[in-house]
């Protein structure tokens, strides 16, 4: 059986959905278990992204309609979406909106609160409102609001779902 180093690389773009996957789960009676990509999606779909929307720890976040836009690659659902930074916004809340298309992917945007680091805990809840994010829609990070004493640095946002 060869290694992970040992395999030859395939690109995105050549596997497809009835490519034979090897699935090795431990103390399986079946060692050689195959499943195709479709079954694997089902499975194992999961889909996380991290946006560095400042490029950098130690940059400021600012007020910016379009700080972080990409086309999606793949279908997606979206399940959850967190916000963080390396340093805690001060005076106020830091609040970052995403949006498909034009349209916001949570009912509520993402917020990190005063003085945290991240949105997870915040006192604004993360609902998605979102569902399928389809292979070529445009998703923007528009940040609305900083911190007002101190603006958080090092944004970063992860969007997390399982793949359509």
């Amino acid at each position: 059986m060869p290694t992970i180093d040992e395999l030859t690389p395939r690109t995105a773009a050549a596997v497809t959905n009835t490519d034979i996957l090897y699935v090795g789960v431990p103390n399986d009676a079946d060692p050689d278990r195959k499943a195709t990509i479709e079954d694997a999606k089902s499975v194992f779909g999961v889909f996380s992204m991290v946006l560095d929307v400042t490029r950098g720890e130690d940059v400021d976040a600012s007020v910016e309609q379009d700080a972080f836009r990409f086309v999606m690659p793949q279908d997606v659902v979206l399940t959850d979406g967190v916000a963080s930074v390396a340093t805690a916004p001060t005076g106020a809340d830091l609040v970052v909106g995403v949006r498909v298309n034009s349209t916001s992917v949570f009912s509520n945007d993402l917020v990190i609160d005063d003085g945290s680091t991240s949105s997870i805990d915040s006192a604004t809840a993360t609902v998605v409102d979102a569902g399928v994010v389809s292979r070529g829609d445009v998703v923007r990070v528009d940040v609305d609001q900083v911190g007002s004493s101190v603006a958080g640095a090092g944004l970063k946002v992860v969007l997390v779902g399982r793949v359509a």
